[in-house]
């Protein structure tokens, strides 16, 4: 096993990053966290991520939870059947939008198997909606190599300027595509040196560059500065150095001008909730709101995401 020094040369080099790498101070010990139980309540003056998650029946999941002290988790919610049976394996976050007289459009990237699809469907006063019935439509395989995908779609008022695809492959390549108005995807770029990152998150997406969070498995937390000019060339920056390393996956929303970002621990079997302060490397100021026990995290499945609702009015700030 690599020490977390030589994993971080490696990065840098095989990068190209214009922040500093060097050793900083420890992360805190998680110590013994508040436990937020699952609860059918909220706490409307905190911030609030939606975590959604595809069960292997081929459910659709829903769970809000708060960001108190300890967290608060309302009710989840499970839309029957909306996925083929079987893994998914990867997903975008996925985008509810409120259409009139109690409808709701729902729509995403999924990686089932091998193979990309996209994925919508409707629902009417919270029940499957006849009239927009759950479809997948297929984009193609060879997807099996991936470990993490996402989608930034940028709107400037209601109108959607681009949408812009990422996937981590398990050799370290970071690739790009973009998006147009009827599907099609269209590669933009690719960078290597990524093989330590664990899993990554969308923090922040402006007109003009995204920012992931990501874990390396060393421990140490960073952020991806993804300028979306060509070619592509990411700008990583430090944020800690130790404890994040257990957590399998990242899922992260927008709380002011910074997030909240859960670690999915299957081992543990709990979330771990994080208040992360606007990024700065490593002065970010980064706050354990406490662990997070639910079913969706003691349950099997692969794919956790975030829910957005309204996509047009969700800013995310975090860089």
């Amino acid at each position: 096993m690599r020490t977390l020094p030589a994993v971080l040369t490696m990065l840098s080099l095989a990068v190209g990053a214009t922040g500093s790498l060097a050793a900083g101070p420890a992360a805190a010990s998680i110590g013994a966290p508040p436990r937020a139980v699952e609860a059918n309540t909220t706490a409307a003056a905190n911030c609030r991520i939606v975590v959604g998650s595809a069960t292997a029946g081929g459910y659709h999941v829903r769970t809000p939870i708060t960001s108190t002290t300890p967290p608060v988790i309302g009710t989840s919610t499970y839309q029957p059947h909306t996925y083929p049976s079987g893994w998914v394996r990867l997903s975008t976050t996925f985008n509810n939008w409120p259409k009139a007289s109690g409808k709701e459009a729902r729509y995403g990237w999924f990686v089932h198997g091998d193979t990309l699809y996209t994925h919508h469907y409707g629902l009417k006063n919270g029940a499957p909606d006849p009239a927009l019935p759950a479809k997948y439509t297929k984009l193609g395989g060879g997807w099996g190599p991936y470990s993490a995908l996402e989608v930034s779609n940028y709107y400037r008022g209601q109108t959607l300027a681009r949408q812009t695809a990422y996937a981590l492959r398990t050799d370290g390549t970071l690739r790009r595509w973009s998006i147009s108005s009827t599907g099609k995807w269209t590669p933009t770029g690719a960078a290597t040196g990524f093989s330590a990152v664990r899993s990554i998150a969308l923090i922040s997406r402006t007109a003009t560059y995204d920012t992931f969070i990501a874990n390396l498995r060393g421990g140490a937390l960073y952020t991806i500065h993804l300028p979306t000019t060509a070619p592509l060339k990411p700008v990583v920056k430090q944020v800690r150095t130790t404890g994040w390393g257990e957590f399998e996956q990242l899922v992260a929303a927008t709380c002011g001008k910074g997030s909240l970002v859960i670690g999915v621990d299957r081992q543990s079997k709990y979330g771990q909730l994080y208040a992360v302060g606007h990024a700065t490397g490593l002065s970010t100021p980064i706050k354990h709101l406490g662990e997070l026990d639910a079913l969706m995290f003691r349950t099997p499945d692969p794919a956790f995401f975030r829910w957005t609702d309204n996509p047009p009015t969700d800013a995310l700030a975090g860089e």
